[in-house]
């Protein structure tokens, strides 16, 4: 596969990303998945402006490959942030929110092997480190979305098991 279609390719995955987050933050029955599917809409939509920056490039000699930016412990404590207590009394869990988290894994896990692929192919360094890049967020997504579907799951097990996070409740 050849670069412009391979960053044609990142493209077109990236908004279909979008579009399910999208849709999966409708369609959530509680807050925690809400923020998690509207954070990582947001994520794919920066993907898909950097992506952009480097199709539009492409023709340049000096093109330079945008530095990707990994979502960071600090959203992840603003979305899982809530008590126990608070949670177990807000929360509608159901299982087609365990369902979109599951299918967001799935999505992201196939997305980086995608990239893993394009990685090993590519010839120009400048290549190789945009789909590293790529392949790092979309790890840092399967991540994030694994914590929140097992917060969702058991927010007490959760706050155990992560380190530096106080059980409240």
């Amino acid at each position: 596969m050849e670069f412009k279609e391979a960053v044609k390719t990142a493209l077109e995955n990236e908004k279909k990303g979008r579009e399910m987050y999208v849709e999966f933050a409708a369609r959530a029955k509680n807050a925690v998945t809400k923020k998690t599917f509207e954070f990582l809409s947001d994520e794919e939509l920066r993907h898909v402006d950097k992506i952009s920056e480097i199709a539009e490039g492409l023709d340049s000699e000096n093109a330079d490959v945008p530095d990707l930016q990994a979502a960071t412990i600090e959203k992840m404590k603003e979305i899982f942030g809530v008590s126990v207590k608070e949670f177990n009394k807000k929360a509608k869990i159901d299982s087609s929110d365990v369902e979109a988290h599951e299918l967001a894994m799935d999505f992201e896990e196939k997305s980086y092997e995608f990239y893993k692929e394009l990685s090993e192919k590519a010839s120009d360094k400048k290549i190789k480190k945009f789909f590293d890049a790529l392949m790092k967020e979309e790890e840092n997504h399967y991540e994030f979305i694994e914590k929140a579907c097992n917060f969702i799951k058991n927010p007490e097990e959760f706050y155990s098991e992560e380190e530096g996070w106080l059980l409240e409740g």
